[in-house]
């Protein structure tokens, strides 16, 4: 179910790994590792789909990027803490 309260742009905090990439850590150990980097981290929201999945571009050392080109991580929200003023840049929190 979609959190209408959620928007692309949107700034959320990654607080946590979820759960099915901490178990699957040993088929996913490149994904694992990414997460553990941007874990604590700002992140804008990109996109968000019809199941409520919060997309975040990450780069390579664990931080947001604007760049589309980069690692393309789709989160559910309960992993993430409570959006912050999408005015605001992620360098700035």
């Amino acid at each position: 179910m979609q959190n209408m309260n959620h928007s692309e742009g949107d700034i959320f905090i990654l607080h946590s790994i979820p759960v099915q990439v901490i178990e699957n850590r040993d088929q996913i150990p490149e994904t694992y590792q990414l997460l553990s980097k941007a874990v604590g981290k700002a992140f804008r929201a990109r996109g968000i789909n019809e199941y409520g999945m919060i997309e975040l571009w990450i780069a390579d050392d664990g931080t947001d990027t604007p760049d589309a080109c980069a690692n393309s991580v789709w989160i559910e929200p309960e992993f993430l803490a409570g959006s912050v003023d999408s005015g605001s840049a992620v360098t700035d929190l």
